[in-house]
């Protein structure tokens, strides 16, 4: 994002090998929390830089757009589930913060499949619904979750959460008391940071839980197909100083086991 001397905020692409950047929203109003999509699709939050709330842009890849929104609430922090086009955002009305997903193809497709959960039901703010998702990745579920997955930091709770619009009674799980981060790893499992380990843990049932290693982790997903999720471990013994090491992780078949794979960058 980058922020315009009126007010504006243009959304634009980086390219990782050179630096160069591609605008892909431009203009005279706040264009933010963008996510891209398959095929080029993106979704963003807009709104007047004077006044006004966010909105839900979805804009195709030949340039078209529509919106989804109404006056007196935000649109927020739009978020691609990576499955069947389904879209999640947060919207914040009147302090209340709520939960949704639709399938994004079309705004009539959106509207018909629309789903939310409320989440919170005062005292939120555009910065609460910011830092529920600040630390997330483009793409909700990433790794290997085979239903459409929303992984926040609650706002109230002081841990990780999920949502799981799709997944009837089990569509909401509370993660370990102060985790920071987690990754879905199928519809039974995910990989959750805590402050001195990471666990591998059933998303319904807390005592199936093990220890993958006994250190501060911070699990993220990754766009290989082979080692779909990451681990930085900074606390390893015996790394050289000033050097990052990373740790790869990929599912074994049984969907239980895991395989890891140390990496260092100086």
């Amino acid at each position: 994002e980058a922020p315009q001397d009126n007010g504006a905020r243009w959304i634009g692409k980086a390219s990782w090998s050179t630096g160069d950047i591609q605008w892909l929203v431009q203009g005279d109003d706040v264009n933010a929390h963008a996510s891209l999509g398959a095929g080029g699709r993106l979704a963003f939050s807009r709104r007047d830089p004077i006044s006004g709330s966010f909105n839900l842009i979805v804009r195709e890849p030949n340039g078209d757009e529509w919106s989804f929104g109404a006056a007196g609430e935000d649109w927020m922090m739009p978020t691609w589930s990576g499955r069947d086009d389904g879209l999640f955002a947060l919207r914040l009305i009147d302090g209340e913060l709520r939960l949704t997903f639709g399938i994004a193809i079309s705004r009539a497709a959106y509207r018909q499949s629309f789903r939310e959960y409320p989440l919170v039901n005062g005292g939120m703010s555009r910065v609460t619904a910011f830092k529920m998702l600040e630390n997330s990745v483009n793409i909700a579920d990433a790794g290997r979750a085979d239903t459409s997955t929303l992984t926040f930091v609650h706002p109230t709770e002081r841990a990780m959460a999920m949502w799981r619009p799709l997944e009837g009674e089990h569509d909401r799980v509370l993660l370990n008391p102060q985790s920071f981060a987690a990754v879905p790893i199928d519809r039974r499992y995910a990989l959750v940071s805590l402050k001195d380990k990471l666990v591998r843990r059933h998303v319904s049932d807390v005592q199936d839980e093990v220890a993958v290693t006994r250190s501060l982790n911070l699990v993220r997903p990754v766009y290989k197909p082979d080692w779909p999720l990451m681990a930085e471990d900074p606390e390893r013994p015996g790394m050289a100083r000033f050097s990052t090491p990373f740790m790869m992780l990929t599912p074994q078949p049984d969907g239980v086991g895991l395989t890891a794979l140390y990496l260092l960058t100086g």
